[in-house]
């Protein structure tokens, strides 16, 4: 049975910064909303395989407007530049468990 568990486990970002080839890239839009023209909601999923195994990425990003932002117009477009800028509220790492 597949299962999320939490852990301390987390992922290696040294090991994704090496310079390997990439086998197999892919970025597929799962949902995207204009919120009634009071912001955006986007959900997708990123895949990169490499020899030495392959990483997926979930991302859901939300923004909401005539809320403060403190960085310039042009990056809250963008979920790429708008997170580095925000302050981690809570975290939560789980480890998802396949039968074998």
């Amino acid at each position: 049975m597949t299962s999320f568990v939490p852990t301390s486990e987390k992922i290696d970002m040294e090991k994704l910064k090496l310079k390997e080839p990439i086998l197999f890239y892919d970025e597929i839009h799962l949902y995207e909303d204009e919120l009634a023209d009071n912001g955006c909601a986007l959900c997708t999923v990123k895949i990169r395989v490499m020899a030495s195994g392959w990483f997926a990425l979930l991302r859901f990003y939300l923004r909401v407007d005539h809320v403060l932002i403190r960085v310039p117009p042009t990056v809250w477009r963008d979920p790429n530049q708008v997170w580095p800028h925000l302050t981690l509220v809570k975290e939560v790492v789980e480890k998802l468990t396949l039968p074998s």
